[in-house]
């Protein structure tokens, strides 16, 4: 968790830093798999539950909801799609975490039309666990 000191005259606090994960903030973890993941949910409406999905090279057996290709993000060199049954969740401070022991490191965000076709695919696919899938509505995301 950061902190940082306010003082006013004589006194001072600590006060809370949250620290910045966006919709749209990609993340590498490197175990087991080196997947990129995106952040598919509004981490300003819930902090303690933010939504994580993976891309993921595309095979036959992959769904289709959301196919990427080569040059839509950096780090997608092929034919990717997101794989939505992966999907996981964590808060803002356990990804925080995670990036400060260097299990995740940040990448660059996706564009927002690229967002708007993750979530839309997370509407669409049979694989969404269903408490992700609720997580989602919930904030009118699909």
């Amino acid at each position: 968790m950061l902190k940082k000191v306010i003082c006013k005259g004589n006194s001072c606090a600590m006060e809370r830093i949250q620290p910045s994960v966006s919709a749209g903030d990609t993340f590498l973890v490197a175990q087991p798999f080196n997947h990129l993941y995106v952040v598919c949910s509004d981490p300003r409406i819930d902090t303690s539950k933010v939504l994580l999905v993976s891309f993921t090279t595309f095979r036959i057996k992959e769904e289709k909801c959301c196919m990427v290709e080569r040059g839509e993000h950096p780090f997608i060199q092929h034919k990717s799609c997101i794989r939505y049954r992966d999907a996981k969740t964590a808060s803002i401070d356990a990804i925080v975490r995670l990036v400060n022991a260097n299990q995740m490191k940040r990448r660059e965000p996706v564009s927002e039309d690229l967002l708007a076709r993750i979530r839309k695919g997370a509407g669409e696919s049979e694989y969404l666990p269903e408490e992700h899938r609720r997580l989602l509505q919930d904030q009118n995301l699909i």
